[in-house]
């Protein structure tokens, strides 16, 4: 891999932003991917690129990595692992598909940077969740999630959350479940109620630590629309956007 000379990521500028989308999680991905690296600051990350395009941040102490895939259906893969480069000491995954608006993986990297910059002990919450930490209590993700209106379903080990327009499930297998949990976590998005494709989906492995799944959850549930320009709002989702100005 390529090292960046310069590391840093601007955020999208959103002056030019003429239209807002609602609800947010039919704004796509906005097509900037450097707003979900921005947080992740020189002091505890490197930022690389390899010749195909692909970008990642691997963080100071490579055991956590953020990696953008744009040739790959699951653009956004972050990992953490026991000990560097080693497959077998993975801990925890967690993808984002291609029209997952970015603002939602910028949530989960701001919390991780916000980890690697509490020393020793926030280290250890990026990796590995913390039983004792009121933060870590995975009913703070359904908590975001019922603040939000969204209807809860329990059915033997599984949970399923939807969103009030019924265009968002997350899904949740406990560990009871008859197959191995290993993405417990599923986030699938549509664009009706009866779509069998999806609009975008996410997954968090079971190990990942509640707090940065319950940082993703209030990102995607926030009431406030999401801001793109016209031009990267996708046919299908043109319904659900307004303009932000009126033509002079």
């Amino acid at each position: 891999m390529i090292p960046i000379p310069d590391f840093r990521a601007t955020p999208r500028d959103t002056s030019h932003d003429d239209v807002a989308v609602s609800p947010r999680h039919l704004a796509g991905s906005g097509d900037y991917p450097d707003d979900a690296f921005a947080p992740l600051t020189a002091d505890h990350w490197r930022r690389y690129r390899d010749d195909v395009g692909n970008s990642y941040a691997i963080s100071d102490t490579a055991n956590l990595q953020v990696a953008y895939l744009p040739d790959l259906d699951e653009n956004w893969q972050l990992d953490a692992r026991a000990y560097s480069g080693a497959p077998w000491g993975q801990l925890w995954t967690a993808t984002f598909s291609i029209d997952t608006p970015t603002e939602f993986v910028t949530a989960v990297t701001t919390t991780l940077q916000r980890d690697l910059g509490a020393e020793a002990q926030g280290r250890q919450r990026a990796l590995r969740a913390d039983p004792h930490d009121k933060d870590d209590d995975p009913n703070n993700v359904w908590e975001a999630l019922r603040a939000a209106r969204w209807h809860i379903a329990t059915r033997r080990c599984a949970i399923t959350a939807t969103s009030p327009d019924g265009l968002v499930d997350i899904h949740y297998r406990a560990d009871g479940a008859f197959v191995t949990p290993r993405e417990a976590w599923t986030v699938t998005a549509s664009l009706t109620r009866d779509d069998p494709f999806a609009l975008w989906d996410a997954t968090f492995h079971e190990a990942t630590p509640p707090h940065l799944i319950t940082a993703f959850a209030q990102a995607l549930t926030a009431p406030q629309p999401l801001t793109r320009r016209s031009a990267q709002i996708a046919r299908t989702t043109a319904p659900y956007a307004r303009p932000l100005r009126t033509a002079a």
